[in-house]
């Protein structure tokens, strides 16, 4: 029978395969000798608790803010932290939501995807699928692309929930517990898997395009051979970065799925990229800038290692990402220092950041959702 890891467990035993009896110290916060940003709050609200589930995550879209949680309800949110509306829903959410032809889209803990009206929150429709949904959906006004945990690929309708096709891989015996997200362009759905493979699909069919191998299993133990891609991925032009847990960061050629360049590196939580830097965080907490064109390192932060840091996010010039304790770092695009933080939830950030008109979007993990802005420290306000 397959199983999951969570990532705290994985990390524990990683450990102990490496000789080490026990998790990795965090590193203690510095103080910031020259702060340059502060973090100005504009608002924050409790969320119900989402049991941690990282595939729950918020969506900005035309000005509002949508959220859901695992125990079935749905928020609509304005610019200001307003409720414009909330559902209280049967299902389960485990992950999204989406938003697919005005309908925002889940996925449940039971294996249904579920669209919602994004004006009301009344349910449009649901569609049974083959087991849980812990990765993040994606749609259009044309398709909804779902993936289920026995590694089932689903593009569906998004006006009634109609599936149009159906692909099935295998997975593996012991998989980390967190799925990244799938992304959709005119051409191909594009989804990290968890054997370690990164496969493109056409959008009509469902029919691979090309798949290719990011990371391959290597070691004795099941541990040892966790090879999943769940880092979001990231697609800049004709370019797709993919990275695995297993120990690489590739970069794509969306075209053929031609690897460009391959560089070991192990993440679990995503990539952002400013024209300049291609942000990312790996699997011990140390903040990479990588030249996009060859993945050479330009500057590496590891003052925040073994913090469990979130996916970066590119943020007015520089760049931030949020620990374990619910702190949020501006770390410098220019060189990697770090240049101010704020605490700005009570758990841990395990879920992708989010920015719209000037403002960062940052949900904890137990439901708490701020707003913030970062500023020169020696402006007004």
């Amino acid at each position: 029978m397959r199983q999951t890891l969570l990532l705290l467990l994985a990390a524990s035993a990683l450990a102990a395969c490496s000789g080490k009896s026990t998790v990795a110290k965090p590193e203690p916060l510095r103080q910031i000798a020259d702060p340059q940003v502060r973090g100005e709050s504009r608002w924050a609200t409790k969320t119900a608790d989402s049991q941690g589930l990282s595939g729950l995550r918020p969506l900005l879209a035309a000005g509002r803010v949508f959220v859901g949680d695992s125990k079935g309800h749905i928020q609509a949110l304005d610019a200001q932290g307003e409720t414009l509306w909330s559902q209280k829903t049967d299902f389960r959410l485990s992950a999204g939501p989406a938003l697919a032809d005005g309908a925002l889209i889940f996925g449940t803990l039971s294996g249904q995807a579920v669209a919602v009206e994004a004006s009301d929150g009344s349910v449009r429709w649901s569609t049974e699928l083959s087991s849980e949904v812990i990765a993040p959906p994606v749609g259009d006004r044309d398709l909804v692309v779902m993936r289920s945990g026995d590694g089932r690929i689903y593009g569906l309708n998004p006006a009634d929930g109609e599936r149009r096709w159906t692909l099935n891989r295998s997975v593996p015996a012991l998989i980390l517990r967190g799925a990244g997200n799938t992304l959709l362009d005119s051409n191909a759905a594009y989804v990290g898997m968890d054997n370690g493979r990164v496969i493109a699909l056409d959008r009509t069919t469902g029919e691979p395009l090309w798949e290719e191998a990011v990371s391959l299993p290597t070691g004795r133990s099941e541990i040892e051979r966790i090879v999943d891609v769940d880092a979001d991925l990231l697609l800049v032009n004709d370019v797709l970065f993919a990275a695995s847990y297993g120990g690489d960061l590739v970069a794509l050629a969306t075209t053929n799925g031609r690897t460009l360049w391959r560089r070991s590196l192990a993440s679990y939580t995503g990539m952002d990229f400013d024209g300049r830097c291609l942000y990312v965080t790996d699997a011990e907490a140390v903040l990479w800038c990588l030249d996009p064109s060859n993945g050479a390192a330009i500057w590496e932060q590891n003052q925040l290692k073994h913090r469990g840091l979130s996916a970066p996010l590119a943020f007015k010039g520089n760049v931030l990402v949020s620990d374990f304790e619910g702190y949020m770092h501006a770390v410098s695009s220019a060189d990697g220092a770090i240049i101010g933080r704020r605490k700005v939830v009570d758990d841990a950030v395990n879920r992708p950041m989010q920015a719209a008109d000037g403002v960062v979007y940052v949900l904890g993990r137990g439901g708490r959702l701020r707003a913030l802005d970062w500023v020169p420290v020696n402006s007004a306000g």
